[in-house]
């Protein structure tokens, strides 16, 4: 929206540690893929974002950052305060996932990679869900969800819909709680990064990317 204008070279959220490491996983908590929800019942805006692990993140609806506008937005800093996670395909604590996760496990038969990204936010009937992009982008993307009855996202679990909770292992399934919701087929292949809105007319719709 216009009245959010635009601040250049200003981050809401950073990691200034990116360019200091190696390996590709020490990037985390990784501040990337942000998508914007503005919760118009509340007037609370919030982001979603990351990798391995999602987090949603409030902002102040007026400015688009982070409330108080702090000068030190590295995630790294102000977690857990400025981010709760809401889903997790980790394959280990140190990206985020849970403890549990058995040594060397890599997702499930549907999206082999142990990696999640791609997140959105969307509320509907008093639920807010939680969608990602589950595996690996080149090989076997799928859209997952979450859904949380909460009154906000960073509150409550999500839980998918065998009521598995969306950032725990299951040792049983194998898996993360999350529900397929796109996989891909024929032609289109690898669906993710899904984006949903609600037309004036009160249609609904999720706009994603595919190969």
């Amino acid at each position: 929206p216009p009245e959010y204008g635009f601040d250049e070279g200003k981050p809401v959220l950073e990691h200034s540690s990116m360019l200091k490491r190696n390996a590709f996983t020490s990037f985390f908590p990784s501040p990337l893929d942000a998508h914007l929800f503005y919760d118009g019942d509340d007037d609370r805006l919030w982001m979603s974002w990351g990798g391995w692990t999602i987090y949603a993140t409030e902002l102040d609806p007026t400015t688009g950052r982070l409330p108080g506008d702090p000068a030190d937005v590295e995630v790294d800093n102000c977690m857990p305060s400025c981010a709760a996670a809401i889903l997790s395909f980790a394959d280990s604590a140190d990206t985020g996932g849970d403890a549990a996760t058995p040594e060397g496990w890599e997702g499930d038969a549907l999206s082999k990679a142990s990696y999640v990204e791609g997140p959105a936010l969307y509320k509907h009937d008093g639920f807010w869900y939680a969608f990602g992009s589950y595996g690996d982008l080149d090989k076997d993307y799928t859209i997952r969800m979450c859904r949380n009855p909460a009154s906000a996202p960073n509150e409550g679990v999500f839980v998918d819909k065998d009521g598995l909770a969306c950032t725990k292992f299951d040792a049983a399934k194998d898996r993360y709680g999350c529900s397929m919701l796109l996989g891909g087929e024929g032609l289109q292949g690898v669906p993710g990064h899904p984006h949903l809105w609600k037309e004036d007319d009160g249609r609904e719709f999720m706009g994603y990317d595919f190969r």
